[in-house]
């Protein structure tokens, strides 16, 4: 069952938008700023240009499954954003990342002009990637006994 949910059977954004949001992104200290999602290359539009399965990464191009891209803006420390990608590194659900940006800004002083520690410092990541569906898949489980050998 675990391989079959892995790899669904259609492109359903809101269930996967969902699953995104309340398991791979559900950090402590992590704020989803943005996420956007689409299903088809027929609906990519300037966000996701040139992230279609056959040109955008060429490690990758044996691949016939159809995708759905999708973009992450996320904010945290470091160690949170790590722990975003080893959610992401982790899932059954099978995820390429194509492009992550990390953006640090350089206050180093809160509101009140107090130091902030280096590890308690904000970052953005934004990662770019994609994830696939089958067509659906009708798996039949069958029983065949066997002779023994003399």
């Amino acid at each position: 069952q675990v391989v079959l949910d892995a790899l669904p059977d259609r492109a359903n954004t809101p269930a996967f938008g969902e699953s995104l949001r309340s398991t791979i992104l559900n950090v402590p200290g992590a704020e989803i700023e943005q996420m956007s999602l689409t299903k088809t290359e027929d609906e990519v539009d300037s966000e996701f240009s040139g992230l279609s399965s056959v040109s955008y990464n060429e490690e990758y191009n044996d691949i016939s499954e159809p995708a759905m891209y999708f973009r992450i803006n996320i904010s945290g420390t470091a160690t949170v954003l790590n722990k975003v990608l080893q959610n992401i590194e982790h899932s059954i659900r099978p995820i390429l990342v194509d492009k992550v940006e990390i953006q640090s800004n350089n206050r180093n002083r809160n509101e009140r002009g107090e130091a902030i520690a280096e590890n308690d410092r904000q970052h953005t990541m934004i990662i770019t990637a994609r994830t696939f569906y089958s067509y659906r898949v009708n798996p039949t489980i069958k029983t065949k006994t066997m002779k023994e050998k003399q």
